[in-house]
């Protein structure tokens, strides 16, 4: 990065930034929040044929999903 806060070598930066998110992974799957286990990947925004999945009806995510700025978490449903 230069002075200005450039990148000067793109291949370079996106390398260091998947390195953090595999690191971060890592230890966020070593983590337990309220008795429930986190999972956590890395998933690189270079790769296209991610599928998107739907979105589920308003009052589902509204009764399984918690989000905020620093996370998303959904409930496990319990037969």
């Amino acid at each position: 990065m230069s002075e200005s806060g450039k990148t000067t070598n793109a291949f370079l930066e996106k390398k260091n930034f998947q390195k953090a998110g595999e690191v971060l992974a890592e230890v966020w799957n070593s983590v337990e929040i309220d008795g429930h286990k986190v999972i956590a990947e890395y998933i690189n925004p270079d790769v296209s044929d991610l599928p998107v999945p739907e979105m589920p009806n308003e009052e589902w995510y509204a009764n399984h999903v918690r989000e905020s700025q620093y996370m998303l978490q959904v409930f496990a449903i319990h037969a």
